[in-house]
């Protein structure tokens, strides 16, 4: 009897041994745990917000990125398919010989200007819609038509997941002005429909947007709220990322994949 009391004291001496060290072991965990997240913390803390100039750089950078690859692909005899109808115009040239349109034979950067008019963005800075100028200054190049120096004006939309990464961007086909003479009635034209005259009935339908939703205008706090183009799709994709279409599904191609060391932006 006697040697069943003993045993069962030291069974319970030995639980008792190893509560303390798991506990010890659990509170060495925690501790590390804690020490990790305030390292995550305070290294996440170190990098800087993306400034206003920040992202006004990753647009321009990235439309005239867009309009180069639709320039490339066309001399590749390889042509990328713009769905938004908006970067191949800015590519091509007209030949008076074959009676056709071809590459531009300059590099994008060099026949095209762009400018940001402004950036407008939702509650947390992870939604930016841009509204971008354009001028047209193409060289003059025996066999192709001499094209007139005008302006255009059009929308793109960047979104990240925190307001410390840099845009991932895509054009916004809404509206666009097209081959005006001067910046300035660019600019005017552009605001006057993301600022004054959205309507319903102009939103494209976006892949499982679903039905038409009361659309604000770009100054109205309720702009990015209540449109589910700004919303996401099953996957957390957000729709504003594909081409607007009946058919689900069908991306903007791909964000255009930013240079590590660019003219425009040192990403």
């Amino acid at each position: 009897m006697n040697k069943i009391v003993i045993l069962i004291f030291l069974l319970l001496c030995c639980c008792c041994s190893f509560d303390c060290r798991l506990g010890k072991s659990n509170n060495s965990i925690e501790s590390a745990i804690d020490s990790l997240e305030r390292e995550f913390e305070d290294s996440i803390a170190r990098i800087p917000l993306m400034t206003y100039s920040d992202d006004e750089s990753r647009f321009v950078e990235s439309f005239i990125g867009y309009v180069e690859e639709c320039r490339k692909s066309v001399k590749d005899k390889n042509p990328k398919y713009d769905y938004a109808g908006i970067f191949m115009p800015q590519a091509l040239r007209y030949n008076l010989d074959s009676a056709e349109f071809v590459a531009s034979p300059g590099p994008t950067d060099s026949q095209i200007s762009v400018s940001v008019d402004t950036i407008v963005y939702n509650e947390d800075g992870t939604i930016g819609v841009a509204l971008l100028v354009v001028e047209r200054h193409f060289d003059n190049i025996a066999g192709l038509r001499n094209e007139k120096h005008t302006f255009n004006a059009y929308a793109m939309v960047g979104v990240r997941s925190f307001k410390r990464h840099h845009f991932d961007t895509y054009p916004l086909p809404l509206k666009s002005v097209e081959s005006v003479e001067s910046h300035a009635k660019a600019s005017e034209g552009i605001r006057r429909y993301y600022f004054d005259e959205i309507q319903t009935d102009s939103m494209p339908k976006f892949p499982s947007s679903g039905n038409q939703e009361p659309v604000y205008t770009l100054d109205n706090p309720e702009f990015f709220k209540m449109q589910r183009i700004f919303g996401k799709d099953e996957n957390g994709v957000y729709f504003c990322t594909f081409y607007p279409s009946e058919v689900y599904g069908i991306p903007y191609n791909k964000p255009y994949q930013f240079k590590s060391q660019s003219k425009y932006y040192d990403k």
